[in-house]
């Protein structure tokens, strides 16, 4: 095919040969650009019966009615969890769970997944929505709840320092890892992330699904059964979970070593213990905070004699620190116990 369309000129001194006009060969020949971008007839007669469609974006679960005068909570859970207002299975969504309850909102606990999700991750609210709005509501997701707690409540500031943030991100990130999942975003910034995961990130994501008995007592009844009855989906979704986790834990090394990882953890534990100290709350706060909300995330899950965690090394760690095992149950009698 030419690079370039023919002048004029080039096409008035070439005449095709054997036709008797130009007029003829308009007719008789097409021109070959023309030729070129003619969908084939089975093609189309194919797309005549199935026609390409732009799917729309997710819509909210089925369950979230219209029209409410309630915020709701929308997290990993069971529906009879979810009912009697108890913490969530997931320490994401607990950490944000118990952090709402810390700022007295009253949130109605929806179960629900990622796929159930506008943004494709867990915990969003719903605010409440009426007949007179003339906007819909819009789901909220955890970058903005502290916003939201801030206007809708006036919570109070969590404190501001270099020691709060370094123990927040060995939280957040140190403890996640010895456990599990997170959104998707830029490689650049995902090799960013994985180079901050602390070690409670790291012993989150092998506790949970590269530890075989883990993954069979707590990971798969809490995760992958409850998505699906087929058991070809279930074996799939279980190699994914822990290809995902093997992925995460590579990037900080070429090989996943297990007893470092455990280390890691601990030291995490006994830094936080020394934190903590004599104190109710952290940084001597008079009520627990987003700091509180992240720690108990954790120490509830592994102390909830429910989570049947068959391989325990991680629940022996907290419970060696009493003031943690102390800091757990005090929170969840004032907040959970009797929901």
């Amino acid at each position: 095919m030419p690079d370039h369309e023919p002048t004029p000129d080039q096409t008035q001194s070439h005449p095709p040969k054997n036709l008797s006009s130009s007029a003829e060969a308009e007719t008789t020949t097409p021109p070959r650009r023309q030729q070129w971008f003619t969908t084939p007839e089975p093609i189309k007669r194919l797309f005549n019966h199935f026609p390409l469609k732009t799917l729309l974006a997710n819509d909210l679960p089925i369950h979230a009615a219209n029209y409410r005068d309630y915020h709701t909570l929308h997290l990993f859970t069971t529906p009879e969890d979810a009912h009697h207002g108890l913490p969530s299975f997931n320490p994401t969504c607990l950490k944000w769970q118990a952090y709402m309850k810390f700022q007295g909102l009253d949130l109605r606990t929806i179960p629900s997944n990622n796929h159930a999700s506008p943004t494709g991750a867990l915990p969003f609210i719903l605010p409440p929505s009426t007949h007179n709005d003339v906007i819909p509501t819009l789901p909220i997701s955890p970058p903005r709840f502290q916003k939201w707690v801030r206007e809708k409540r006036r919570g109070h500031d969590e404190p501001v320092n270099m020691r709060y943030e370094a123990y927040m991100a060995m939280i957040e990130h140190r403890i996640r890892d010895a456990w599990e999942e997170e959104e998707e975003e830029e490689e650049e910034e995902e090799e960013e992330e994985a180079l901050r995961l602390t070690p409670f990130d790291q012993m989150k994501l092998y506790t949970l699904y590269l530890e075989p008995r883990n993954l069979k007592s707590v990971a798969a009844p809490l995760y992958i059964n409850t998505a699906s009855s087929s058991l070809l989906v279930r074996l799939t979704l279980t190699r994914q979970l822990r290809l995902a986790a093997q992925s995460e834990l590579l990037k900080r090394g070429p090989v996943i070593d297990p007893q470092a990882l455990f280390t890691g953890a601990e030291a995490a534990f006994a830094a936080l213990s020394t934190l903590l100290g004599d104190d109710e709350n952290f940084f001597g706060a008079d009520m627990p905070g987003l700091f509180d909300a992240s720690v108990f995330a954790y120490t509830n899950l592994l102390l909830e004699e429910e989570m049947e965690w068959e391989e325990g090394t991680m629940r022996r760690m907290v419970m060696k620190h009493g003031n943690l095992v102390k800091h757990r149950r005090r929170i969840y009698r004032e907040y959970f116990w009797g929901a």
